[in-house]
């Protein structure tokens, strides 16, 4: 996906659950690093977090072990003190649905970081 550069900001979505905070950005982080690579490779170098195990990886590249895919390593993760929903999405121009990486800008970013921070 070419919207991501790195340094970037990750605002993560919780797109589906039940309770508060369904459809509504949660947290936001630093984008650190974007990595391409094949599966084991990428695999081997991350496994250590512990966020996907050996079958979520090769599921993810298609059930192919020559298959690119993409890692971004990240940072500095905070969680929202209050949710931020769609209808602020709106306001600010930003609709879904939200199933890949998409460009925001700076100030469509500080609003949605000041309301989820609850500094205003």
């Amino acid at each position: 996906n070419n919207n991501l550069t790195v340094p970037g900001r990750v605002l993560w979505y919780v797109s589906k659950g039940s309770g508060d905070g369904s459809m509504t950005i949660k947290a936001c982080s630093q984008l650190e690093e974007i990595v391409v690579g094949k599966p084991k490779e990428l695999f081997r170098r991350f496994q250590r977090l512990g966020v996907y195990e050996w079958r979520d990886v090769y599921e993810a590249a298609g059930n192919d072990i020559s298959t690119d895919i993409v890692a971004f390593r990240f940072r500095m993760t905070e969680r929202f003190k209050i949710p931020v929903g769609m209808d602020t999405l709106a306001t600010l121009g930003i609709r879904g649905p939200f199933m890949s990486p998409r460009k925001i800008s700076d100030s469509q970013f500080a609003s949605i970081y000041t309301k989820g921070c609850t500094l205003t």
